[in-house]
């Protein structure tokens, strides 16, 4: 006896809906062994109604079915509601003469008026991409070069690199003693401002010399090994900025790094990068020209881009999605540091105090902390295991966010971005105060 259409399409419905989820369990809980199972828990809870929808759908009859289709339709129409008000609110937040071009298209411009500018290219990148044939791993940018960051609050930030491609005005490297190393992802970096508003240039207004080695993109494991390569003698403080979003995801990227791998297992291993940054300098440059020739980034209308990126974005209900996303993390507790995050932090201690350094563990919060009255986060464990390890615990929440009557304001627009020039100077004010 042949299907009948309404039986093909719900068996098709079941079969893409169980894919859905097989999918999603594979992601959470093989690839990133069920160490950021709360953020698949919007697809878990998504792919398990459809499951449910086409079970329901294919044992229905027609007057339920009728009702069926009725509410789904409903709850499509109320959704892409909520996206457009989400829109029109988010667009509250920008200013006139923001400048909205995408990064690749900003560098290209730019490099019209200036060709030996750059753009941040970070150690990230070569996290899954041993892609050199010196099996040499980055761990900084271009050397001396304008280089193009970001862009939060209008306009696009730019720094001058130093010697080996970080952050810092390259005059800091002469110095003899160090009142401050950092090591961090973007928002230890600087992102997205320029001099003096990045938490390193408001501690060197306070007379304190400071070497920056924070990049974007960068997880623990990277930026224990950054310290292992650039570490120099006469540091009084090491200050590690975590990112509690998306740090420990990072770490699940590195560990698949050969190279990487090498600074856990073998603690004289060294890349020797100090001597190496013509190299690095090459290899960077190299993947920026092959990213230019392939044109990656599809430029050709500006505008006619942002237009399809906008409606893909609708068509996606990208805002809305967000938005549940956010809830989701502010309703569920955090993920908990890992055995392998512990023994880096260990390491890194162990690193300091052979230096006649003070190892400082710098918490910043994320953003979703502050949009609702939510379940806060439990950061507990992680001031146990500091407290097991030896490490001071700085909580920037404790210290700033939560004496603020609006701590969106520490963000640009109140938007989820990185901190703005007021958030990064108090967090820099607080450190100042608790290491002298």
């Amino acid at each position: 006896m042949s299907l009948k259409p309404k039986k093909i399409y719900s068996f098709f419905f079941l079969f893409i809906s169980l894919l859905f989820f097989i999918y999603t369990f594979y992601r959470s809980e093989i690839y990133n062994g069920g160490l950021f199972r709360t953020n698949y828990l919007f697809y878990y809870f998504f792919s398990s109604i459809l499951i449910f929808l086409a079970f329901f759908y294919i044992y229905s009859n027609k007057k339920i079915n009728l009702y069926f289709i009725i509410t789904i339709i409903s709850v499509i129409v109320g959704l892409y509601f909520i996206e457009l008000y989400l829109i029109f609110f988010n667009s509250k937040k920008t200013i006139k003469n923001f400048d909205t071009r995408p990064l690749f298209q900003f560098y290209l411009d730019q490099k019209k008026l200036n060709k030996n500018v750059t753009m941040v290219f970070g150690p990230s990148y070569f996290f899954s991409n041993s892609a050199n044939e010196k099996n040499l791993l980055p761990l900084s940018g271009i050397s001396n070069s304008e280089t193009i960051f970001c862009n939060e609050s209008g306009e696009y930030a730019f720094y001058k690199s130093d010697r080996f491609g970080f952050n810092n005005p390259d005059d800091q490297w002469n110095k003899f003693f160090f009142e401050y190393f950092i090591v961090g992802d973007s928002f230890a970096h600087g992102a997205c401002v320029e001099r003096p508003f990045d938490i390193a240039s408001v501690l060197r207004l306070k007379n304190s010399n400071v070497i920056n080695l924070a990049f974007q993109g960068n997880g623990p494991l990277t930026e224990y090994a950054t310290l292992r390569e650039y570490l120099k003698p006469n540091v009084k403080n090491i200050l590690w900025f975590y990112y509690e979003e998306n740090d420990l995801h990072d770490l699940t990227k590195e560990k698949k790094n050969k190279i990487l791998i090498n600074y856990l297992i073998d603690f004289n291993y060294s890349q020797n990068l100090l001597f190496k940054q013509n190299s690095i300098d090459n290899i960077i440059k190299q993947e920026i020209i092959k990213i230019e020739d392939k044109n990656l980034f599809q430029i050709n209308s500006i505008k006619n881009n942002k237009i399809i990126e906008h409606i893909n974005n609708f068509l996606k209900i990208y805002e809305t999605r967000r938005l549940i996303f956010l809830i989701l993390q502010n309703i569920i507790n955090p993920i908990k540091p890992t055995k392998d995050f512990e023994n880096i932090l260990f390491l890194a201690n162990k690193l300091a105090t052979e230096n006649n350094s003070k190892l400082y563990f710098v918490y910043l919060p994320r953003y979703s902390r502050y949009v609702s009255n939510f379940r806060q986060p439990n950061i507990n464990d992680f001031k146990i295991m500091m407290e097991r390890i030896g490490i001071e615990f700085i909580d920037i929440d404790k210290e700033i966010f939560k004496k603020e009557a609006d701590p969106l304001s520490l963000f640009p627009f109140g938007s989820q971005n990185h901190y703005n020039a007021l958030g990064y100077s108090k967090i820099a004010n607080i450190i100042y105060q608790r290491t002298r």
